[in-house]
């Protein structure tokens, strides 16, 4: 998760609050329990609440990164991530708006053991809270982890034809339509 909450600092445990009991109701659902998975924040200090737009600096996210890899490290067997939210987003990738990289699943290598891990990035609890909108998403990313666990995930393939010749194209469309396979376009 992004950072404790003070349920979690009072307690000791990180997700110890109803988005802790909400994200292990649906994860239950793919028999992962709470009691099987290691969990910790990406960043181990109190964020304020009113911090919506709070981003980690150069100095501070290489900190925290180094220390998240260490802690990583001492974990043999792993070899899965779910990154909740867009501190651990920021923390692996560099990368700031979790809206545009939630549903991603990345390689990411810990640069104190070189192991790689494949990491699913989706929102961190709380926005379900926030925006009741996004937990279908948010539903839909779980179960894209359990996909991964359990050896079932299949990336997906991309073969981009830019700027296709009048003949190409109409080539394209007539397999389309003899294939009877679903696919997808994208006009901007």
């Amino acid at each position: 998760i992004e950072s404790p909450n003070e349920s979690d600092i009072k307690l000791g445990i990180p997700l110890s609050s109803s988005n802790g009991s909400m994200l292990f109701k649906c994860l239950e659902k793919y028999n992962i329990y709470r009691r099987d998975v290691y969990i910790t924040c990406a960043i181990k200090r109190k964020i304020p609440v009113i911090a919506d737009k709070f981003r980690l600096d150069g100095t501070e996210l290489l900190n925290w990164r180094t220390i998240l890899e260490m802690e990583l490290k001492e974990l043999p067997n792993l070899k899965y991530i779910l990154c909740l939210g867009k501190n651990g987003l920021q923390l692996f990738t560099n990368e700031k708006s979790i809206d545009n990289w939630r549903g991603s699943v990345l390689p990411y290598t810990n640069s104190h053991n070189g192991k790689t891990y494949q990491v699913l990035y989706t929102y961190a609890p709380f926005m379900i809270f926030r925006e009741p909108k996004w937990e279908v998403i948010f539903k839909f990313d779980l179960y894209k982890f359990y996909l991964l666990v359990t050896g079932k995930y299949i990336p997906h393939r991309i073969n981009a034809i830019i700027n296709p010749s009048y003949s190409d194209a109409l080539r394209f469309i007539y397999k389309m339509q003899n294939d009877k396979k679903p696919f997808a376009l994208d006009i901007e």
